[in-house]
């Protein structure tokens, strides 16, 4: 059995990631911590948590928590990483891995040197949805893939116009906006059902003026392989769009990245249309792959891939940062 202790008990630990931990086969959820103690006794009292440390080196240092998963905002990640790899203990951390590519480098050196398994909630790849999507494409059911489209639209964050800016979109605590946010979810994913991406470039811009990170941008890129791909990404529209078309020679497969829509996969034969119910919690099948994996000695997890989408949005965001 993985026995969890977990740094940060904020929202996205709730519903999608907390239960997961304590409803898992062979997993456990056994200590938390939150930088202020009453959130963290409320948060043990409400999920059956039976410890509650009142800092990080003591839930780091307890010989019962055999891995950590941290919680936090983004800007935090390297420091605890480095202190959770230091403990010797396996780590998952919440996406993006880091603030940027420097900081996700720390953290791969210091995983390979101690040897420590680092993984990052991109749990997509862990779905049932993605993994049949990968199965179709190796299938060879729409052959040689040609391009890549991806749509992603959103309305303006809630309490946004009246000053309310969530720290999601203050780049001094996420590393960006709303790209960074969900763009990170869709580049891994790109990166995991076909192959990672060689180069990109674009045009990132602040239209809306409601904060100081991007909500616009327009990007090229070209995967190892060859495939061409771009995209097209509003955070400040009129509607919500979730779309990723993948077009090969002979068909193509369209599909949503957040959303629970159908998979649509378009050949000469007509139109398949797969529906898939999404686990819950939603982190349950990434979270038991996991702890097969820490139970099997795994000493690399995500850290040759997770890095990915950071330098990815990095090199994107280059041009804006400097405006």
């Amino acid at each position: 059995m993985v026995s969890w202790g977990m740094l940060g008990t904020g929202d996205v630990t709730e519903q999608k990631s907390g239960p997961a931990f304590y409803t898992c086969e062979n997993s456990r959820l056994y200590a938390v911590f939150n930088r202020t103690h009453a959130k963290a006794v409320d948060y043990a009292k409400r999920h059956n948590v039976p410890v509650v440390h009142e800092s990080i080196d003591a839930l780091l240092g307890d010989p019962y928590v055999g891995a950590v998963y941290v919680a936090t905002p983004p800007v935090t990640h390297k420091e605890l990483a480095l202190r959770v790899i230091a403990a010797g203990k396996p780590l998952c951390l919440e996406k993006p891995m880091a603030m940027n590519r420097g900081e996700c480098q720390e953290i791969i050196a210091a995983a390979k040197q101690k040897k420590v398994p680092v993984y990052v909630t991109y749990y997509r790849r862990s779905m049932e949805k993605f993994l049949k999507i990968k199965e179709v494409l190796r299938g060879g059911l729409i052959d040689k893939v040609g391009s890549v489209q991806v749509t992603q639209y959103q309305e303006l964050m809630p309490g946004v116009r009246e000053g309310e800016i969530p720290w999601r979109v203050d780049p001094a605590i996420s590393g960006g906006g709303i790209l960074v946010d969900m763009g990170s979810h869709i580049f891994d994913i790109l990166d995991f059902l076909l192959c990672p991406i060689a180069a990109i470039s674009g045009t990132v811009k602040n239209f809306g003026g409601h904060y100081k990170a991007e909500d616009s941008a327009v990007a090229s890129f070209v995967f190892e392989d060859g495939v061409l791909g771009s995209g097209t990404f509003n955070f400040n529209t009129d509607r919500w769009v979730d779309r990723i078309e993948i077009a090969g020679e002979k068909g193509r497969i369209v599909f949503s990245c957040f959303d629970n829509e159908p998979v649509k996969i378009y050949t000469a034969s007509g139109v398949e249309s797969l529906d898939f119910t999404p686990p819950d919690p939603v982190y349950f099948p990434f979270v038991q792959d996991m702890n097969k994996r820490i139970e099997s000695g795994d000493t690399k997890g995500y850290v040759e891939t997770a890095g990915r989408p950071t330098e990815l949005l990095d090199q994107l965001l280059a041009s804006y940062a400097k405006e």
